[in-house]
């Protein structure tokens, strides 16, 4: 569901992503892409890290393995806090790879926690796909209305809420 997506999905997208650095890369294939049901345009994404790598004064090279490492350091740390927060060892965990694309980095990643395996399931890329099917479903919904205090009115708030609980059923039904 990227709009306008990666800069190698032709669709488009002018910004170096994640996929684009992955591709640039190596780990990813352009012509077996979603199974061979979509090129990536290889050439496109090398364009848009060059034009970055320009900015920073890096190589496209370089600039994607930045974009990738960022992205692995960025998962790795939110594991930490969350090992923490729960009172897990991750020295004795094995990390499950899943997710579209989890499979790319799930070794570097369990190489900074200091994981020693990692499992890659059959069908690892749609797991989160498959798990946010299953899950319960939810919606979301926020509204700000900026107030003083002394001025909050209680009939404000129930037309406030009662807006948020019309949107969330609307959504729900």
């Amino acid at each position: 569901g990227a709009s306008p997506g990666p800069v190698a999905y032709g669709l488009g997208g002018t910004n170096a992503t994640l996929t684009d650095a992955n591709l640039a890369l190596g780990y990813l294939d352009p012509a077996h892409f979603l199974g061979g049901r979509m090129a990536l345009d290889k050439g496109a994404a090398l364009a848009a890290l060059g034009a970055l790598g320009e900015r920073l004064d890096l190589t496209s090279e370089r600039a994607a393995w930045g974009i990738h490492e960022v992205a692995n350091e960025n998962i790795a740390r939110a594991m930490r806090i969350h090992a923490t927060e729960r009172g897990l060892d991750r020295k004795r965990a094995t990390l499950a790879a899943f997710g579209g694309g989890g499979p790319l980095h799930a070794a570097r990643i369990a190489r900074k926690l200091g994981i020693g395996s990692v499992l890659f399931p059959v069908g690892a890329g749609v797991m989160s796909a498959f798990g946010m099917m299953c899950g319960a479903l939810t919606v979301d919904v926020a509204r700000s209305a900026r107030t003083q205090l002394d001025g909050l009115r209680l009939d404000r708030f129930k037309e406030l809420l009662a807006a948020d609980e019309s949107e969330a059923s609307a959504m729900l039904t």
